[in-house]
């Protein structure tokens, strides 16, 4: 006996019979930096970059590591219900905007560190704080070739 679908195991599906996966999907994608054609000196400075990721632990000279993203929050506009036998959990597709958050996260990941920053706004020192913060509570002034500046 055929069930819905066409499939003949007797079972309901969601969608079109017999449909096989699209080998294209568009809304993936890849991305790096692709190097502009012959030119050395980027490739050149492209390779120091990545030489101090194949550096040893120092504590006077810390590799850190800086990044920042937003978030939106999302509630939900009618409440889930839960799991009952025989049916699954079920959730409205509505939501409630509740809004946007910034985070920005400052790690040392040699040293097995991390904080992470949350704010209601993105304020252009946010990173300065975050790294001041940083460097006042968990790390020795670095030296003098360090990219960090105190002033």
């Amino acid at each position: 006996m055929s069930g819905a679908g066409g499939s003949g195991h007797g079972l309901a599906r969601n969608g079109a019979p017999d449909l096989t996966a699209n080998e294209l999907k568009p809304w993936l994608k890849e991305q790096w930096c692709i190097a502009p054609e012959a030119n050395a000196d980027f490739v050149a400075h492209r390779e120091d970059v990545l030489e101090v990721y194949t550096r040893p632990y120092d504590p006077k000279r810390p590799q850190i590591c800086l990044d920042e993203t937003s978030r939106q929050l999302l509630a939900d506009a009618y409440p889930p219900r839960p799991a009952v036998p025989g049916h699954a959990a079920q959730e409205d597709h509505e939501y409630v905007r509740q809004g946007v958050v910034n985070l920005f996260m400052v790690c040392e990941p040699l040293r097995g560190w991390r904080h992470v920053t949350v704010s209601d706004r993105r304020p252009a020192l946010i990173g300065r704080r975050s790294c001041g913060t940083w460097w006042m509570s968990s790390s020795p002034m670095p030296g003098p070739s360090c990219w960090w500046r105190t002033t």
